[in-house]
């Protein structure tokens, strides 16, 4: 594998990576309230999916040689701060639910554009990382649309 091979597979984790910081950083400030049961038992689950993802792309960056960028610190603000004002007034398992499926689906979006556009450069185990990731992530979406 060439140098710029080698830097497209990178990029493409790092989209992989940022995408299960993401889902974990939003699901951590929706479960900040303390509720039990319903959809908090769901969101706890899928913190611990996406801190494993997280970990497997920390894991396959390193053996690759490079340090994952993950979320900029501005735009994880702007992020808490949208999520703090679309659930200020509901707050109910349904909204929950429904603004984490909005989240998890940028998610699948940015990972499958990033595999559309460099697939053919990828080595079959990052390929199969981001397959099975959008795997992972779409199972979260049917758990949440029962919430619905």
């Amino acid at each position: 594998m060439n140098d710029k091979d080698q830097t497209v597979e990178q990029e493409f984790i790092n989209t992989v990576y940022t995408a299960a910081e993401t889902g974990k950083m939003a699901l951590s400030e929706l479960m900040s309230d303390g509720r039990q049961g319903g959809i908090q038992d769901v969101m706890r689950d899928h913190y611990s999916g996406y801190d494993e993802l997280s970990r497997r792309a920390l894991r396959m960056m390193a053996d690759k040689g490079g340090v994952p960028k993950g979320v900029s610190k501005p735009m994880e603000w702007m992020q808490k701060g949208a999520m703090r004002m679309n659930s200020l007034m509901d707050r109910s398992d349904s909204h929950l639910a429904e603004m984490i499926l909005e989240g998890n689906n940028m998610g699948i979006v940015n990972i499958r554009k990033a595999l559309n556009e460099c697939e053919s450069r990828l080595s079959d185990e990052v390929r199969e990382f981001g397959y099975d990731s959008v795997k992972l992530i779409d199972s979260f979406n049917d758990e949440l649309r029962d919430q619905l």
